[in-house]
Protein backbone atom coordinates (compact mmCIF):
# COMPACT_ATOMS: atom_id res chain seq x y z
CA UNK A 1 0.00 0.00 0.00
CA UNK A 2 1.38 3.40 -0.92
CA UNK A 3 2.24 5.69 2.01
CA UNK A 4 -0.33 8.35 0.98
CA UNK A 5 -3.14 5.77 0.77
CA UNK A 6 -2.08 4.16 4.05
CA UNK A 7 -2.02 7.56 5.74
CA UNK A 8 -5.50 8.39 4.41
CA UNK A 9 -6.83 4.99 5.55
CA UNK A 10 -5.36 5.58 9.00
CA UNK A 11 -6.88 9.07 9.10
CA UNK A 12 -10.33 7.71 8.14
CA UNK A 13 -10.08 4.92 10.72
CA UNK A 14 -9.05 7.40 13.42
CA UNK A 15 -11.97 9.65 12.49
CA UNK A 16 -14.41 6.71 12.62
CA UNK A 17 -13.00 5.68 16.01
CA UNK A 18 -13.40 9.23 17.29
CA UNK A 19 -17.03 9.33 16.08
CA UNK A 20 -17.76 6.01 17.77
CA UNK A 21 -16.23 7.26 21.02
CA UNK A 22 -18.30 10.44 20.76
CA UNK A 23 -21.46 8.43 20.04
CA UNK A 24 -20.80 6.14 23.01
CA UNK A 25 -20.30 9.16 25.27
CA UNK A 26 -23.52 10.79 24.04
CA UNK A 27 -25.44 7.57 24.49
CA UNK A 28 -24.17 7.17 28.04
CA UNK A 29 -24.99 10.81 28.82
CA UNK A 30 -28.52 10.59 27.46
CA UNK A 31 -29.33 7.24 29.05
CA UNK A 32 -28.11 8.57 32.40
CA UNK A 33 -30.16 11.74 31.88
CA UNK A 34 -33.27 9.73 30.96
CA UNK A 35 -32.86 7.50 34.01
CA UNK A 36 -32.34 10.54 36.23
CA UNK A 37 -35.41 12.35 34.88
CA UNK A 38 -37.53 9.23 35.25
CA UNK A 39 -36.32 8.65 38.80
CA UNK A 40 -37.03 12.26 39.74
CA UNK A 41 -40.54 12.11 38.29
CA UNK A 42 -41.31 8.85 40.05
CA UNK A 43 -39.90 10.04 43.41
CA UNK A 44 -42.00 13.22 43.23
CA UNK A 45 -45.19 11.38 42.49
CA UNK A 46 -45.41 8.47 44.90
CA UNK A 47 -48.74 8.86 46.66
CA UNK A 48 -50.92 7.31 49.36
CA UNK A 49 -50.07 3.80 50.40
CA UNK A 50 -47.07 3.72 48.10
CA UNK A 51 -49.31 3.56 45.04
CA UNK A 52 -47.65 5.17 42.07
CA UNK A 53 -49.82 7.70 40.32
CA UNK A 54 -50.30 6.95 36.66
CA UNK A 55 -49.60 10.59 35.81
CA UNK A 56 -46.18 10.10 37.38
CA UNK A 57 -45.58 7.15 35.09
CA UNK A 58 -46.67 9.28 32.13
CA UNK A 59 -44.32 12.09 33.23
CA UNK A 60 -41.46 9.63 33.66
CA UNK A 61 -42.13 8.12 30.23
CA UNK A 62 -42.27 11.58 28.65
CA UNK A 63 -38.99 12.59 30.31
CA UNK A 64 -37.25 9.41 29.24
CA UNK A 65 -38.64 9.56 25.72
CA UNK A 66 -37.52 13.18 25.33
CA UNK A 67 -33.96 12.34 26.33
CA UNK A 68 -33.85 9.24 24.11
CA UNK A 69 -35.32 11.13 21.15
CA UNK A 70 -32.72 13.87 21.55
CA UNK A 71 -29.94 11.27 21.68
CA UNK A 72 -31.33 9.62 18.54
CA UNK A 73 -31.52 12.98 16.77
CA UNK A 74 -27.92 13.82 17.61
CA UNK A 75 -26.57 10.43 16.56
CA UNK A 76 -28.77 9.86 13.49
CA UNK A 77 -26.76 9.74 10.30
CA UNK A 78 -23.36 9.61 12.01
CA UNK A 79 -21.16 6.82 10.83
CA UNK A 80 -21.18 3.69 12.98
CA UNK A 81 -24.17 4.66 15.12
CA UNK A 82 -27.01 2.88 13.31
CA UNK A 83 -27.32 0.11 15.91
CA UNK A 84 -27.29 2.60 18.76
CA UNK A 85 -29.96 4.79 17.14
CA UNK A 86 -32.18 1.74 16.56
CA UNK A 87 -31.85 0.74 20.24
CA UNK A 88 -32.75 4.26 21.33
CA UNK A 89 -35.79 4.25 19.08
CA UNK A 90 -36.83 0.85 20.44
CA UNK A 91 -36.60 2.13 24.02
CA UNK A 92 -38.61 5.20 23.05
CA UNK A 93 -41.34 2.95 21.60
CA UNK A 94 -41.36 0.85 24.79
CA UNK A 95 -41.87 4.01 26.84
CA UNK A 96 -44.78 4.99 24.58
CA UNK A 97 -46.44 1.60 25.22
CA UNK A 98 -45.95 2.02 28.98
CA UNK A 99 -47.48 5.50 28.77
CA UNK A 100 -50.47 4.14 26.83
CA UNK A 101 -50.99 1.44 29.45
CA UNK A 102 -50.93 4.06 32.22
CA UNK A 103 -53.69 5.96 30.42
CA UNK A 104 -55.95 2.95 29.86
CA UNK A 105 -58.59 2.19 32.47
CA UNK A 106 -58.39 -1.26 34.06
CA UNK A 107 -62.11 -2.04 33.63
CA UNK A 108 -63.23 -3.74 30.42
CA UNK A 109 -65.67 -1.57 28.46
CA UNK A 110 -65.07 1.33 30.84
CA UNK A 111 -66.30 4.10 28.55
CA UNK A 112 -69.71 2.48 28.21
CA UNK A 113 -70.23 1.98 31.97
CA UNK A 114 -72.42 4.23 34.11
CA UNK A 115 -71.25 5.74 37.40
CA UNK A 116 -72.84 3.00 39.54
CA UNK A 117 -71.07 0.23 37.59
CA UNK A 118 -67.69 1.94 37.77
CA UNK A 119 -67.95 2.60 41.52
CA UNK A 120 -69.08 -1.00 42.11
CA UNK A 121 -65.99 -2.32 40.29
CA UNK A 122 -63.44 -0.25 42.26
CA UNK A 123 -63.13 -2.54 45.34
CA UNK A 124 -61.92 -5.43 43.16
CA UNK A 125 -59.12 -3.36 41.59
CA UNK A 126 -55.54 -2.92 42.74
CA UNK A 127 -54.45 0.56 43.78
CA UNK A 128 -52.59 0.94 40.50
CA UNK A 129 -55.77 0.05 38.58
CA UNK A 130 -57.85 2.48 40.66
CA UNK A 131 -55.30 5.16 39.81
CA UNK A 132 -55.62 4.29 36.11
CA UNK A 133 -59.39 4.65 36.37
CA UNK A 134 -58.99 7.97 38.19
CA UNK A 135 -56.64 9.36 35.56
CA UNK A 136 -58.82 8.21 32.67
CA UNK A 137 -61.90 9.65 34.32
CA UNK A 138 -60.18 13.02 34.88
CA UNK A 139 -59.10 13.16 31.25
CA UNK A 140 -62.46 12.16 29.78
CA UNK A 141 -65.83 12.25 31.51
CA UNK A 142 -64.65 13.84 34.79
CA UNK A 143 -67.59 12.45 36.79
CA UNK A 144 -67.37 13.76 40.35
CA UNK A 145 -68.86 10.62 41.95
CA UNK A 146 -66.35 8.34 40.22
CA UNK A 147 -63.43 10.60 41.10
CA UNK A 148 -64.56 10.82 44.73
CA UNK A 149 -64.86 7.00 44.93
CA UNK A 150 -61.38 6.56 43.44
CA UNK A 151 -59.87 9.08 45.84
CA UNK A 152 -61.59 7.42 48.81
CA UNK A 153 -60.29 4.00 47.79
CA UNK A 154 -56.75 5.36 47.45
CA UNK A 155 -56.97 7.16 50.82
CA UNK A 156 -58.22 4.00 52.57
CA UNK A 157 -55.01 2.28 51.51
CA UNK A 158 -52.88 4.98 53.12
Amino acid sequence: MKPAIAAKATEIKNHADALKTQADALLTEFVERAESLQSQAIRRAVVTGGALRSDAVVAACDAGAAALTEASRRLDGKEGTDGVVEKLRGWTQSLAKTKDAANTPAIEGYDSLNVRDVVAALPSLSLWQVEQVRRHEEMHKNRVTVLRACNERLQLAA
